[in-house]
């Protein structure tokens, strides 16, 4: 168990990792296609409109799925299986907010616009609040109690 809550602590590395590597690289990018790409205000306007709606959907979406997975748990009693189905949706919750800071540093590069730095660090913020910790998946991946019904004795 420990090792498969290690590897979903590289998994969260690894995406933290790719998340900072593209801000960097969009901040070093953006200057040098400033010359090339001229976009005019109703263009960065609507890029600004389509990826803010993308990242307020996305966000959301990856939450959500990764509920959805917990409340699957709840009808599966092996560990193992938990741990499966808990994993999938972890994953799948990190690879949308990294999804949204690759199109924001994609809209970075492609407007320099600042907007799309503040989605970058939005969707950063969002992913820091899911760091892995062994206690609380150790807590999640527990079977369900089930309430026992004491019996009365009127004798």
């Amino acid at each position: 168990m420990m090792k498969n809550i290690k590897s979903l602590k590289q998994f969260f590395a690894l995406g933290l990792l790719s998340i900072l590597l593209f801000g960097l690289v969009g901040l070093v990018v953006a200057p040098l296609t400033a010359p090339l790409l001229k976009f005019s205000i109703v263009q960065v306007e609507n890029t600004k409109s389509i990826v803010v709606l993308l990242a307020l959907g996305l966000v959301p979406l990856a939450f959500y799925l990764h509920n959805k997975k917990l409340a699957q748990m709840n009808d599966v009693k092996n560990p193992d299986e938990r741990f499966l189905l808990y994993m999938k949706g972890f994953r799948q919750k990190l690879m949308l907010l990294v999804l949204v800071s690759v199109i924001a540093v994609i809209a970075y590069i492609l407007t320099k616009h600042s907007a799309f730095l503040y989605i970058l660090l939005l969707a950063l913020v969002a992913y820091l609040l899911n760091i892995p910790s062994g206690e609380k998946i150790e807590d999640l991946l527990l079977p369900p109690v089930e309430e026992e019904t004491e019996s009365e004795d009127t004798e």
